[in-house]
This record gives structure tokens, C-alpha cells and sequence, in this order.
């Protein structure tokens, strides 16, 4: 039973890292891509970068970057690239210093 647990976390674990891979690489590439994003989604994403701060605040650049040069998005793409950037906000300035 006990190993079993540690199996679903461990696939657990892999998901939400192949999730967080795809979103980055949308907002880095293809910022206009992202349009709604699922409370679910960010749900998965607020939980990975909880333990990955390092790698929130590369996709907190990202983010930052697209928002910047915005021309191409429309409202959907802005709202959720917001969204992803107060959720990375608000888990980085929970880091203890």
C-alpha cells in the first residue's frame, strides 16, 4: 500500500512538471496560444512551482516578456498571462528569506 502511494505521487509529480513544461514553452514561444486558462490548470501550476521556485521565476520572465510585447495577444491570452503572473507573485513572496 505505502508503495503504491509513492508511485501515484511519483506520476503525480512527473504530470504536473510535463504540465508546467507546456505552459512555459507556450508563453515563451507562443504567448498568443495560451488563451483561457482552466482554474485547474493553474491549480496544478500554483502546486509545481510551490516546490520549484527557481524555475517560477524563469517562467515569471517569460511571462513578464509576452505581456511586454503584447501586440499579437488578445484579451483571453492577457487575462490568462495575468493570472499566471499573480499566482507566480504570490508564490515567490512566500519564499522565506
Amino acid at each position: 500500500m505505502y508503495n503504491e502511494s509513492l508511485i501515484g505521487a511519483d506520476q503525480k509529480k512527473a504530470q504536473l512538471a510535463k504540465n508546467f513544461e507546456g505552459i512555459q514553452k507556450t508563453v515563451k514561444d507562443n504567448p498568443e496560444n495560451i488563451n483561457r486558462i482552466s482554474n485547474e490548470t493553474l491549480k496544478n501550476l500554483k502546486e509545481y512551482i510551490s516546490f520549484n521556485k527557481d524555475l517560477a521565476c524563469d517562467m515569471y520572465m517569460d511571462v513578464y516578456s509576452s505581456l511586454q510585447n503584447s501586440d499579437k495577444l488578445d484579451r483571453k491570452d492577457k487575462k490568462s498571462l495575468e493570472k499566471i503572473k499573480i499566482l507566480i507573485e504570490e508564490e515567490i513572496s512566500k519564499e522565506k528569506i
